[in-house]
């Protein structure tokens, strides 16, 4: 449910973004014969900050938790370590944790964001 969420905030955002960009270049270049009306920029501005404050949020809140979650196995062997457990025990117990990369999976629980795809994301739309 969080992840169909998640997805339809970034398709929509992403879209206001890149409609938003484009028709401001267009402008510019003089691809649109319209004239461009001052009441205008409030819209382009509102939508445009509206949609990379969407992205923003919804990129850093899942590499927060994917984050958080990565680290959350390093923690865990520091925790079984220091309590005294055999290794073979630490080994069965890390393994469990490490069979999946841990953090906010999306697109049916085929990939998790983290912070390298979040900066290729944003690279590839600005």
């Amino acid at each position: 449910c969080v992840g169909n969420l998640w997805l339809h905030l970034v398709l929509f955002s992403t879209c206001q973004v890149l409609a938003i960009s484009t028709s401001a270049v267009m402008h510019a270049n003089g691809a649109i014969k319209a004239d461009y009306k001052w009441c205008w920029a409030f819209m382009d501005f509102f939508h445009l900050g509206g949609g990379l404050v969407l992205l923003a949020a919804c990129m850093c809140c899942f590499c927060i938790v994917t984050t958080f979650m990565q680290r959350l196995t390093l923690k865990m062997s520091e925790v079984v370590g220091a309590t005294g457990c055999p290794f073979t025990m630490q080994a069965t117990i890390l393994s469990l944790v490490s069979a999946r990369p841990l953090g906010m999976h999306v697109l049916w629980g085929s990939a998790y964001i983290d912070a390298s795809k979040a900066l290729i994301f944003f690279g590839v739309i600005l």
